[in-house]
């Protein structure tokens, strides 16, 4: 490979998508190190905390210093924690270990948390200093991506004055989990082409009102935006009232190719008419919303998605998806709630008729429904699936027939109720499928779904559904990592019969539940 010339190796490494296969590359000689390392800088992250100061400290004073070489290749700017007396919750499982509710077992996120040392540290003195001129350096960068914890409440005014000086700024995202305070937003520049807001405020919270002029005093002053994200969770107040379609301008005149809203109803249904040149949508809309006047309006103006992304399945949306083909993007998380027979219907539908319009064109499937059901990666649709050969990522949920019974037991005896046997493993199934079939695909996400038998026994249903679901969980994890079967009158562990091609897991990265699954050593993935 060495004897390439250089525009070439520049050619072929650029293809190296994950940043730890770029890290080990540039290790391996000098000429690959000075290639690799606008690819290895390209992006960087700031994730500061008690356990992880060395890096994000190293990685500061390096770009602080005047004679630094590597800010001039920084494009995007990740900031995941600025706090080093704060470090990840180590009680975390066993938080999911006391959800009663699947819903918060699905939602539920590692936090930050404290040993009470937050007074002044050397280390917080270190990093107020580098920050600014570490920053300041930055002066190519196109993207700042924030995700913000009240921990870096510290961190906010240094930051956001900051953000006007970066006069290539292309992209503006911020995401605070619970915001308690107005944000000193600056004047960003004009030329921003992606602007993300995705906040929670606490009730009738002051910020509310704070924030409603500010954005509608970037979507009137931008000249190019394209793309939109906009999810402001406020309880009590109607989100719908900060944002008004008609501030952007003339249907004629709309840049706007990407737009995601959150909790919006209303107006979501003048989507068609504002947004003519709209390639990409994501919808978090209210519960039992159809949005059939939103689908119906995209299909009579020939507005085509490439990107569609929903927390809700209902038959407009089959409709409309079915009219064409040449999606790249599909999130489906649905159908809400268990009923017969459209709930298997449909999914039938979708598999056979709907799926195979877009089969050359998908490179994410994320299928996440709610209920047990023909919805599940399964035999009923594992050839349609393995039809989209240019996956790169894709996420389902299984049903527990043909998982193996957990290790750890769980008191629910209807858990492990009906024969594993009955039905084919669904693990296996799905790597043997990513293996053969899925050559370009390097994330899977699997997880459980409910049980639909207790759809309608409330009581057992939402208090025990967390407990099943912690329950397949751990079904799925050991049908990952153990490729054994036990066989024979005498039980013994013995290999099964190509469960599935172990190579596959050197080069797909596997999450239960959203998270990473951490693999033996003597599976062979170097993980």
């Amino acid at each position: 490979m060495l004897s390439l010339p250089s525009e070439l190796l520049e050619d072929i490494l650029e293809k190296v998508e994950r940043l730890n296969d770029r890290k080990t590359l540039r290790l391996t000689c000098s000429r690959l190190a000075l290639i690799l390392r606008p690819f290895v800088l390209k992006e960087i992250t700031l994730n500061i905390h008690k356990y992880k100061l060395n890096p994000g400290l190293s990685l500061l004073r390096a770009l602080a210093s005047p004679d630094n070489v590597y800010s001039q290749c920084v494009r995007t700017l990740y900031i995941d924690s600025l706090a080093p007396s704060f470090f990840p919750d180590p009680e975390f499982e066993e938080k999911k270990e006391a959800c009663n509710y699947t819903y918060q077992l699905h939602g539920l996120a590692r936090e930050w948390v404290s040993d009470g040392e937050d007074q002044p540290t050397r280390e917080y003195e270190e990093l107020r200093t580098l920050l600014e001129p570490a920053l300041q350096s930055l002066k190519y960068l196109m993207a700042v991506r924030w995700r913000w914890h009240h921990k870096d409440e510290w961190a906010m005014e240094p930051v956001m004055q900051l953000l006007p000086s970066f006069r290539s700024l292309r992209e503006f995202s911020f995401c605070a989990p619970l915001l308690r305070r107005a944000i000193p937003f600056p004047e960003i520049n004009t030329n921003l082409k992606v602007l993300s807001i995705d906040i929670s405020l606490p009730t009738h919270s002051s910020s509310f009102e704070f924030i409603a002029p500010l954005i509608r005093h970037l979507l009137s002053r931008s000249k190019c935006l394209s793309s939109l994200h906009f999810d402001v969770k406020c309880l009590g107040l109607d989100p719908s009232s900060l944002l008004n379609f008609s501030t952007l301008g003339s249907p004629q005149r709309s840049l706007i190719t990407h737009l995601s809203l959150g909790g919006w109803s209303r107006q979501a249904f003048e989507i068609p008419n504002y947004f003519p040149n709209l390639t990409s949508l994501q919808l978090r809309s209210h519960y039992g919303n159809t949005l059939e006047p939103l689908f119906s309006g995209l299909q009579s103006k020939q507005i085509h998605l490439q990107r569609l992304v929903l927390d809700i399945v209902t038959e407009p949306v089959l409709d409309y998806i079915a009219t064409y083909s040449g999606l790249e993007v599909l999130s489906l998380k649905g159908p809400k709630w268990y009923s017969q027979p459209t709930y298997n219907e449909n999914a039938e539908r979708f598999y056979q008729q709907i799926l195979p319009l877009h089969n050359d064109s998908l490179v994410k499937l994320e299928m996440e429904p709610e209920f047990e059901s023909r919805w599940c990666f399964g035999e009923d649709n594992v050839e349609a699936i393995s039809r989209c050969r240019n996956l790169r990522v894709l996420s389902v949920r299984v049903a527990y027939s043909g998982l193996p019974k957990p290790k750890k037991p769980y008191p629910l005896s209807y858990v492990f109720a009906g024969s594993p046997d009955e039905a084919a493993n669904p693990v296996h199934l799905l790597l043997q499928t990513v293996s053969s079939k899925l050559p370009d695909l390097h994330t899977l996400y699997i997880d459980s779904a409910r049980d639909p038998s207790y759809a309608h026994d409330h009581s057992d249903f939402m208090i025990q559904g967390a407990q099943r679901c912690r329950a397949v969980r751990s079904c799925i994890e050991a049908s990952i990592k153990d490729p054994l079967v036990e066989n024979g009158p005498n039980l013994k562990l013995e290999p099964r019969e190509d469960p599935y091609d172990l190579e596959v897991l050197k080069w797909v990265r596997i999450f239960v539940g959203q998270e990473k699954v951490e693999l033996d050593a003597e599976l062979g993935t170097g993980y």
